[in-house]
Protein backbone atom coordinates (compact mmCIF):
# COMPACT_ATOMS: atom_id res chain seq x y z
CA UNK A 1 0.00 0.00 0.00
CA UNK A 2 1.25 3.42 -0.83
CA UNK A 3 3.04 4.98 2.60
CA UNK A 4 1.08 8.40 2.59
CA UNK A 5 -1.92 6.76 1.66
CA UNK A 6 -1.36 4.77 4.88
CA UNK A 7 -0.29 7.34 7.03
CA UNK A 8 -3.29 9.20 5.91
CA UNK A 9 -5.61 6.28 7.30
CA UNK A 10 -3.15 6.08 10.43
CA UNK A 11 -3.63 9.80 11.08
CA UNK A 12 -7.29 9.63 9.99
CA UNK A 13 -8.29 7.13 12.84
CA UNK A 14 -6.26 9.36 15.52
CA UNK A 15 -8.98 11.90 14.61
CA UNK A 16 -11.80 10.00 14.29
CA UNK A 17 -11.64 7.76 17.86
CA UNK A 18 -9.35 10.65 19.07
CA UNK A 19 -11.34 11.98 22.67
CA UNK A 20 -13.63 9.17 24.08
CA UNK A 21 -15.13 11.75 26.40
CA UNK A 22 -16.06 14.68 23.44
CA UNK A 23 -19.22 14.33 20.68
CA UNK A 24 -17.84 15.02 17.27
CA UNK A 25 -20.25 17.49 15.26
CA UNK A 26 -21.86 15.31 12.18
CA UNK A 27 -20.56 17.43 9.53
CA UNK A 28 -20.27 15.95 5.85
CA UNK A 29 -16.89 15.88 4.76
CA UNK A 30 -15.34 17.82 1.77
CA UNK A 31 -15.36 15.34 -1.51
CA UNK A 32 -11.78 14.64 -1.53
CA UNK A 33 -11.45 13.72 2.11
CA UNK A 34 -11.78 9.69 3.82
CA UNK A 35 -14.41 8.89 6.52
CA UNK A 36 -14.36 6.38 9.07
CA UNK A 37 -16.72 4.30 7.06
CA UNK A 38 -14.95 4.62 4.06
CA UNK A 39 -11.82 3.22 6.40
CA UNK A 40 -13.72 -0.17 6.53
CA UNK A 41 -14.74 -0.13 2.94
CA UNK A 42 -11.66 -1.71 1.50
CA UNK A 43 -9.18 -4.10 2.26
CA UNK A 44 -6.03 -1.78 1.95
CA UNK A 45 -7.63 0.94 4.38
CA UNK A 46 -8.54 -2.09 6.89
CA UNK A 47 -4.90 -2.95 7.05
CA UNK A 48 -3.80 0.39 7.28
CA UNK A 49 -6.24 0.54 10.29
CA UNK A 50 -4.77 -2.37 11.75
CA UNK A 51 -1.45 -0.58 11.56
CA UNK A 52 -2.57 2.29 13.27
CA UNK A 53 -4.36 0.83 15.89
CA UNK A 54 -0.95 -0.91 16.90
CA UNK A 55 1.15 1.98 16.29
CA UNK A 56 -1.44 4.13 18.92
CA UNK A 57 -1.58 1.16 21.20
CA UNK A 58 1.51 0.01 21.30
CA UNK A 59 3.92 2.73 19.58
CA UNK A 60 6.76 5.58 20.83
CA UNK A 61 4.79 8.91 19.79
CA UNK A 62 3.58 10.51 22.75
CA UNK A 63 1.58 12.36 19.93
CA UNK A 64 0.00 9.84 18.38
CA UNK A 65 -0.69 6.78 21.04
CA UNK A 66 -1.61 5.95 24.33
CA UNK A 67 1.63 7.51 26.26
CA UNK A 68 1.91 4.42 28.31
CA UNK A 69 4.31 1.82 27.07
CA UNK A 70 6.81 4.56 25.94
CA UNK A 71 6.62 6.20 29.43
CA UNK A 72 9.34 5.16 32.30
CA UNK A 73 6.16 3.66 34.26
CA UNK A 74 8.02 0.54 34.49
CA UNK A 75 10.28 2.26 36.94
CA UNK A 76 7.43 4.23 38.58
CA UNK A 77 6.03 0.64 39.65
CA UNK A 78 9.35 -0.55 40.49
CA UNK A 79 9.53 2.38 43.16
CA UNK A 80 6.62 1.69 43.97
CA UNK A 81 6.69 -1.82 45.48
CA UNK A 82 10.20 -3.46 46.76
CA UNK A 83 12.81 -3.40 43.92
CA UNK A 84 13.86 0.03 43.51
CA UNK A 85 14.94 2.90 45.90
CA UNK A 86 14.24 6.11 44.77
CA UNK A 87 16.88 8.76 43.99
CA UNK A 88 15.38 11.96 42.52
CA UNK A 89 12.46 13.50 43.31
CA UNK A 90 10.38 12.84 40.29
CA UNK A 91 10.01 9.48 41.80
CA UNK A 92 9.32 10.19 45.53
CA UNK A 93 5.18 10.07 45.73
CA UNK A 94 5.97 6.61 44.01
CA UNK A 95 8.62 5.34 46.77
CA UNK A 96 6.56 6.58 49.21
CA UNK A 97 3.19 4.71 48.21
CA UNK A 98 1.50 8.25 48.76
CA UNK A 99 -0.05 8.77 44.86
CA UNK A 100 -1.38 12.01 44.91
CA UNK A 101 -4.62 12.32 42.50
CA UNK A 102 -3.07 15.03 40.90
CA UNK A 103 -0.04 13.13 39.43
CA UNK A 104 0.63 13.41 35.85
CA UNK A 105 2.29 9.88 35.67
CA UNK A 106 -0.39 8.42 37.30
CA UNK A 107 -2.71 9.90 34.99
CA UNK A 108 -1.09 8.10 32.41
CA UNK A 109 -1.62 5.11 34.29
CA UNK A 110 -5.25 5.45 33.55
CA UNK A 111 -5.80 7.76 30.68
CA UNK A 112 -3.20 5.81 28.46
CA UNK A 113 -4.90 2.21 28.53
CA UNK A 114 -8.40 3.95 28.26
CA UNK A 115 -7.19 5.54 25.15
CA UNK A 116 -5.56 2.35 23.53
CA UNK A 117 -8.96 0.54 25.14
CA UNK A 118 -11.06 3.21 22.94
CA UNK A 119 -9.00 2.75 19.36
CA UNK A 120 -9.91 -0.58 19.59
CA UNK A 121 -13.45 -0.68 20.85
CA UNK A 122 -13.69 1.38 17.71
CA UNK A 123 -11.52 -0.78 14.84
CA UNK A 124 -13.65 -3.76 16.40
CA UNK A 125 -17.06 -2.06 15.74
CA UNK A 126 -15.51 -1.02 12.11
CA UNK A 127 -14.38 -4.37 10.96
CA UNK A 128 -17.49 -6.02 12.75
CA UNK A 129 -19.67 -4.12 10.16
CA UNK A 130 -17.29 -4.52 7.04
CA UNK A 131 -18.44 -6.60 3.89
CA UNK A 132 -15.25 -6.04 2.13
CA UNK A 133 -13.49 -9.10 4.20
CA UNK A 134 -13.39 -13.09 4.46
CA UNK A 135 -15.11 -13.94 7.75
CA UNK A 136 -11.58 -15.67 9.03
CA UNK A 137 -10.37 -12.16 8.06
CA UNK A 138 -12.52 -10.71 10.15
CA UNK A 139 -11.88 -12.77 12.91
CA UNK A 140 -7.88 -12.32 12.76
CA UNK A 141 -8.45 -8.55 13.04
CA UNK A 142 -11.00 -8.76 15.70
CA UNK A 143 -9.09 -11.22 17.39
CA UNK A 144 -5.60 -8.58 17.34
CA UNK A 145 -7.89 -5.73 18.66
CA UNK A 146 -9.78 -7.53 21.25
CA UNK A 147 -5.68 -8.75 22.92
CA UNK A 148 -4.73 -5.13 22.73
CA UNK A 149 -7.98 -4.42 24.66
CA UNK A 150 -7.69 -7.19 27.07
CA UNK A 151 -3.73 -6.42 27.27
CA UNK A 152 -4.98 -2.73 28.93
CA UNK A 153 -8.06 -3.86 30.61
CA UNK A 154 -5.25 -6.43 32.75
CA UNK A 155 -3.09 -3.85 33.39
CA UNK A 156 -5.94 -2.02 34.64
CA UNK A 157 -7.31 -4.20 36.91
CA UNK A 158 -4.23 -4.88 38.67
CA UNK A 159 -3.49 -1.09 39.00
CA UNK A 160 -7.21 0.11 40.01
CA UNK A 161 -8.90 -2.80 40.94
CA UNK A 162 -12.63 -2.33 40.00
CA UNK A 163 -12.96 -0.16 37.16
CA UNK A 164 -15.32 1.02 33.76
CA UNK A 165 -16.01 -1.35 31.48
CA UNK A 166 -16.31 0.60 27.78
CA UNK A 167 -16.87 -1.94 25.18
CA UNK A 168 -18.54 0.15 22.34
CA UNK A 169 -17.64 3.50 21.18
CA UNK A 170 -20.70 5.41 22.16
CA UNK A 171 -20.07 8.28 24.19
CA UNK A 172 -23.25 8.83 25.87
CA UNK A 173 -22.54 5.66 27.65
CA UNK A 174 -18.58 5.39 27.65
CA UNK A 175 -18.34 8.64 29.17
CA UNK A 176 -20.75 7.92 32.34
CA UNK A 177 -19.73 4.87 32.99
CA UNK A 178 -19.36 3.47 36.91
CA UNK A 179 -16.58 1.54 38.07
CA UNK A 180 -17.22 -2.77 38.22
CA UNK A 181 -16.35 -5.43 40.10
CA UNK A 182 -12.77 -6.72 39.12
CA UNK A 183 -14.81 -10.07 38.83
CA UNK A 184 -16.50 -8.66 35.48
CA UNK A 185 -13.62 -7.18 34.13
CA UNK A 186 -11.52 -10.87 34.21
CA UNK A 187 -14.39 -12.17 32.64
CA UNK A 188 -14.47 -9.45 29.68
CA UNK A 189 -10.25 -10.32 29.82
CA UNK A 190 -10.79 -13.84 29.31
CA UNK A 191 -13.43 -13.11 27.13
CA UNK A 192 -11.27 -11.38 24.35
CA UNK A 193 -8.47 -13.67 25.24
CA UNK A 194 -9.96 -16.98 24.32
CA UNK A 195 -11.63 -15.53 21.07
CA UNK A 196 -7.81 -14.07 20.27
CA UNK A 197 -6.49 -17.59 20.59
CA UNK A 198 -9.20 -19.41 18.55
CA UNK A 199 -8.91 -16.65 15.98
CA UNK A 200 -5.26 -15.85 15.75
CA UNK A 201 -2.76 -17.98 13.93
CA UNK A 202 0.58 -19.64 15.63
CA UNK A 203 2.67 -18.62 12.60
CA UNK A 204 1.33 -14.95 12.55
CA UNK A 205 3.40 -12.21 13.41
CA UNK A 206 6.92 -13.00 12.24
CA UNK A 207 8.70 -10.07 13.28
CA UNK A 208 7.36 -9.72 16.82
CA UNK A 209 5.49 -6.69 16.51
CA UNK A 210 2.13 -8.38 15.61
CA UNK A 211 0.20 -10.55 18.04
CA UNK A 212 -0.14 -14.25 17.18
CA UNK A 213 -1.66 -17.33 18.94
CA UNK A 214 1.49 -17.73 21.26
CA UNK A 215 0.74 -14.16 22.70
CA UNK A 216 -2.67 -14.40 23.55
CA UNK A 217 -1.86 -17.70 25.14
CA UNK A 218 0.85 -16.08 27.15
CA UNK A 219 -1.57 -14.13 28.50
CA UNK A 220 -3.89 -17.00 29.50
CA UNK A 221 -1.24 -18.06 31.57
CA UNK A 222 -0.91 -15.04 33.20
CA UNK A 223 -4.59 -14.97 33.60
CA UNK A 224 -4.94 -18.49 34.88
CA UNK A 225 -1.71 -18.00 37.01
CA UNK A 226 -3.95 -15.19 38.67
CA UNK A 227 -7.14 -17.47 39.18
CA UNK A 228 -5.32 -20.29 40.19
CA UNK A 229 -5.98 -22.19 37.62
CA UNK A 230 -2.94 -24.34 37.34
CA UNK A 231 -4.16 -26.94 35.21
CA UNK A 232 -4.87 -24.57 32.62
CA UNK A 233 -2.18 -22.02 33.30
CA UNK A 234 0.60 -25.02 32.57
CA UNK A 235 -1.48 -25.82 29.62
CA UNK A 236 -1.60 -22.37 27.98
CA UNK A 237 1.90 -22.34 28.55
CA UNK A 238 2.94 -25.87 26.91
CA UNK A 239 1.14 -24.96 24.19
CA UNK A 240 3.92 -21.81 23.72
CA UNK A 241 7.06 -24.01 24.70
CA UNK A 242 6.20 -27.02 22.79
CA UNK A 243 5.85 -24.83 19.79
CA UNK A 244 9.51 -24.47 19.38
CA UNK A 245 9.12 -21.21 17.76
CA UNK A 246 10.73 -19.78 20.86
CA UNK A 247 14.03 -19.72 22.53
CA UNK A 248 15.57 -18.50 25.50
CA UNK A 249 18.64 -16.50 24.48
CA UNK A 250 22.05 -17.73 25.16
CA UNK A 251 22.93 -13.98 26.73
CA UNK A 252 21.10 -12.03 29.12
CA UNK A 253 22.39 -9.00 27.35
CA UNK A 254 20.09 -10.21 24.26
CA UNK A 255 17.34 -10.42 25.91
CA UNK A 256 15.55 -6.84 24.85
CA UNK A 257 17.11 -6.61 20.82
CA UNK A 258 14.71 -6.46 18.43
CA UNK A 259 13.22 -9.36 16.56
CA UNK A 260 15.65 -11.80 19.24
CA UNK A 261 14.52 -15.52 19.57
CA UNK A 262 12.43 -15.39 23.23
CA UNK A 263 10.17 -12.30 22.63
CA UNK A 264 6.68 -13.16 21.71
CA UNK A 265 5.58 -9.53 21.59
CA UNK A 266 7.81 -6.24 20.95
CA UNK A 267 7.12 -2.60 20.87
CA UNK A 268 8.08 -1.20 17.13
CA UNK A 269 10.10 1.82 17.52
CA UNK A 270 10.38 2.05 13.98
CA UNK A 271 9.88 5.42 12.31
CA UNK A 272 9.01 7.46 15.45
CA UNK A 273 10.54 10.25 17.37
CA UNK A 274 12.27 7.53 19.50
CA UNK A 275 13.75 5.22 16.70
CA UNK A 276 16.63 3.55 18.61
CA UNK A 277 15.67 4.77 21.89
CA UNK A 278 13.96 2.96 24.78
CA UNK A 279 14.34 3.58 28.61
CA UNK A 280 17.96 5.57 29.36
CA UNK A 281 20.13 4.37 31.58
CA UNK A 282 19.40 5.93 35.18
CA UNK A 283 23.16 7.36 35.54
CA UNK A 284 23.31 8.79 32.00
CA UNK A 285 19.48 10.83 32.74
CA UNK A 286 20.61 11.76 36.36
CA UNK A 287 17.36 9.94 37.40
CA UNK A 288 19.21 7.33 39.86
CA UNK A 289 16.96 4.36 40.59
CA UNK A 290 18.80 1.71 42.46
CA UNK A 291 17.83 -1.79 43.41
CA UNK A 292 16.70 -2.06 46.70
CA UNK A 293 19.18 -4.48 49.16
CA UNK A 294 16.54 -7.15 49.32
CA UNK A 295 16.79 -7.49 45.41
CA UNK A 296 20.18 -7.50 45.18
CA UNK A 297 20.56 -9.83 48.02
CA UNK A 298 18.97 -12.21 45.42
CA UNK A 299 21.55 -12.09 42.76
CA UNK A 300 24.74 -14.38 43.15
CA UNK A 301 28.27 -12.95 42.29
CA UNK A 302 28.39 -15.27 39.16
CA UNK A 303 24.98 -13.87 38.07
CA UNK A 304 25.01 -12.30 34.75
CA UNK A 305 21.82 -10.94 34.95
CA UNK A 306 23.42 -7.93 37.46
CA UNK A 307 26.01 -6.60 34.84
CA UNK A 308 23.72 -6.84 31.93
CA UNK A 309 20.68 -5.72 33.10
CA UNK A 310 22.31 -2.51 35.56
CA UNK A 311 24.57 -0.16 35.98
CA UNK A 312 27.46 0.04 39.43
CA UNK A 313 28.77 3.43 40.17
CA UNK A 314 31.09 1.60 42.57
CA UNK A 315 28.36 1.67 45.68
CA UNK A 316 24.78 1.27 43.57
CA UNK A 317 23.26 -0.95 41.00
CA UNK A 318 20.93 1.39 38.53
CA UNK A 319 18.45 -0.06 36.35
CA UNK A 320 19.88 -0.03 33.08
CA UNK A 321 17.89 -2.79 30.93
CA UNK A 322 17.07 -0.35 28.17
CA UNK A 323 19.48 1.75 26.78
CA UNK A 324 19.83 5.68 25.33
CA UNK A 325 20.85 7.24 22.68
CA UNK A 326 22.37 6.69 20.62
CA UNK A 327 20.57 4.47 18.59
CA UNK A 328 20.59 0.90 19.02
CA UNK A 329 18.93 -2.60 18.55
CA UNK A 330 16.26 -2.57 21.62
CA UNK A 331 12.82 -2.88 21.00
CA UNK A 332 10.90 -3.09 24.63
CA UNK A 333 9.42 -6.39 25.09
CA UNK A 334 5.92 -6.61 26.78
CA UNK A 335 5.62 -10.86 26.88
CA UNK A 336 8.57 -12.97 26.56
CA UNK A 337 9.53 -16.49 26.87
CA UNK A 338 10.88 -16.92 30.51
CA UNK A 339 7.82 -14.94 31.64
CA UNK A 340 6.46 -18.30 30.11
CA UNK A 341 8.74 -20.94 31.17
CA UNK A 342 8.36 -19.26 35.06
CA UNK A 343 4.36 -19.62 34.89
CA UNK A 344 4.65 -22.76 34.01
CA UNK A 345 7.19 -23.59 36.80
CA UNK A 346 4.37 -22.13 38.98
CA UNK A 347 1.89 -24.16 37.78
CA UNK A 348 3.88 -27.58 37.91
CA UNK A 349 5.08 -26.67 41.75
CA UNK A 350 1.31 -25.54 42.64
CA UNK A 351 0.47 -29.30 40.80
CA UNK A 352 3.23 -30.97 43.28
CA UNK A 353 5.03 -31.60 39.65
CA UNK A 354 7.76 -30.41 41.55
CA UNK A 355 11.12 -32.01 40.05
CA UNK A 356 9.30 -30.99 36.69
CA UNK A 357 9.14 -27.45 38.08
CA UNK A 358 12.68 -27.33 39.10
CA UNK A 359 13.46 -28.14 35.51
CA UNK A 360 11.96 -24.79 33.93
CA UNK A 361 13.23 -22.81 36.47
CA UNK A 362 16.72 -24.29 35.95
CA UNK A 363 16.33 -23.29 32.38
CA UNK A 364 16.13 -19.57 33.68
CA UNK A 365 19.04 -20.18 36.08
CA UNK A 366 21.54 -22.23 33.63
CA UNK A 367 21.33 -18.94 31.13
CA UNK A 368 21.55 -16.92 34.07
CA UNK A 369 25.14 -18.54 34.96
CA UNK A 370 24.35 -19.89 38.18
CA UNK A 371 24.09 -23.39 39.68
CA UNK A 372 20.54 -25.28 38.81
CA UNK A 373 18.36 -25.93 42.27
CA UNK A 374 19.25 -29.34 43.38
CA UNK A 375 15.51 -31.88 42.53
CA UNK A 376 13.92 -33.15 45.89
CA UNK A 377 13.26 -30.01 47.15
CA UNK A 378 9.87 -29.42 49.15
CA UNK A 379 7.17 -28.05 47.55
CA UNK A 380 7.30 -24.72 49.41
CA UNK A 381 10.90 -24.60 48.26
CA UNK A 382 10.13 -24.59 44.69
CA UNK A 383 7.29 -22.34 44.95
CA UNK A 384 10.14 -20.06 46.81
CA UNK A 385 12.89 -20.85 43.98
CA UNK A 386 10.17 -19.89 41.54
CA UNK A 387 8.93 -16.60 43.38
CA UNK A 388 12.77 -15.47 43.91
CA UNK A 389 13.39 -15.99 40.05
CA UNK A 390 10.74 -14.17 38.65
CA UNK A 391 11.85 -11.51 40.47
CA UNK A 392 15.22 -11.54 39.45
CA UNK A 393 14.21 -11.84 36.02
CA UNK A 394 11.90 -9.38 35.68
CA UNK A 395 12.44 -5.94 38.29
CA UNK A 396 11.50 -3.02 35.99
CA UNK A 397 9.15 -5.11 33.27
CA UNK A 398 5.92 -3.72 32.80
CA UNK A 399 4.11 -4.43 36.08
CA UNK A 400 5.37 -7.77 36.75
CA UNK A 401 6.72 -7.56 40.26
CA UNK A 402 3.31 -5.59 41.07
CA UNK A 403 1.08 -8.33 39.83
CA UNK A 404 3.12 -10.96 41.22
CA UNK A 405 2.80 -9.67 44.50
CA UNK A 406 -0.54 -9.02 44.03
CA UNK A 407 -1.94 -12.61 42.98
CA UNK A 408 -0.31 -13.90 45.14
CA UNK A 409 -1.79 -12.58 48.13
CA UNK A 410 1.32 -11.07 49.57
CA UNK A 411 1.59 -7.67 48.57
CA UNK A 412 0.39 -5.85 52.07
CA UNK A 413 2.69 -8.45 54.01
CA UNK A 414 5.86 -7.94 51.66
CA UNK A 415 4.84 -4.26 51.48
CA UNK A 416 5.01 -3.14 55.01
CA UNK A 417 7.62 -5.10 55.88
CA UNK A 418 10.11 -3.28 52.84
CA UNK A 419 8.25 0.02 53.71
CA UNK A 420 7.27 -0.32 57.24
CA UNK A 421 6.92 3.47 58.23
CA UNK A 422 5.28 4.60 54.66
CA UNK A 423 3.32 1.53 53.63
CA UNK A 424 -0.95 1.27 54.51
CA UNK A 425 -3.41 -0.74 52.78
CA UNK A 426 -4.82 1.38 50.45
CA UNK A 427 -1.36 1.70 48.36
CA UNK A 428 -2.22 -1.50 46.85
CA UNK A 429 -4.27 -0.16 44.59
CA UNK A 430 -3.59 3.65 42.92
CA UNK A 431 -6.31 6.36 43.22
CA UNK A 432 -7.71 7.82 40.12
CA UNK A 433 -6.70 11.61 39.02
CA UNK A 434 -9.54 14.02 40.35
CA UNK A 435 -10.26 15.51 36.56
CA UNK A 436 -11.09 11.87 35.37
CA UNK A 437 -13.61 11.92 38.41
CA UNK A 438 -15.39 15.20 37.54
CA UNK A 439 -15.40 14.53 33.95
CA UNK A 440 -17.54 11.22 35.16
CA UNK A 441 -20.26 11.73 37.77
CA UNK A 442 -20.63 8.06 38.28
CA UNK A 443 -16.88 7.33 38.17
CA UNK A 444 -15.97 7.23 42.52
CA UNK A 445 -12.44 7.35 43.74
CA UNK A 446 -10.36 4.35 44.92
CA UNK A 447 -11.49 3.46 48.26
CA UNK A 448 -9.56 4.87 50.93
CA UNK A 449 -8.68 7.71 49.20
Amino acid sequence: MNYFIKYFVILLLLFVFGNSCKKYVEIPPPDDKITAGQVYASTATIDAAMTGLYQFAFGNEPSSQSEYPWGVVDQYIAVAADDAINGSPEYDEFYQNIYPSTDATLGKMWTGPYLAIGRANGFIEGVTGSTVISEEKKNNYLAQARLTRAYYYFILSNLFGDVPLPLGTDVNQTSVLPRVSRTLVDTAIMSDLLFARDHLTADQGSDNFTFNQHAANAMLARMYGYKKDWAAEKTAADAIIGSNRYALVKDPVDVYTTGNSEAIFQVSNVGTYYEGTIIGSFFDRGLIVTLTPGLLSLYGPDDLRLPAWTVFDGTNYAFNKFTYPPANPQAQVLMRLADVVLLRAEARAQLNELDDAIDDINLIRERAGIADLPHGLTQTEVIQGMMDERRKEFFAEDITRWFDLSRWGIIQSTMKAAKPTTWTEKAALFPVMKNELSLNPKLTQTPGY
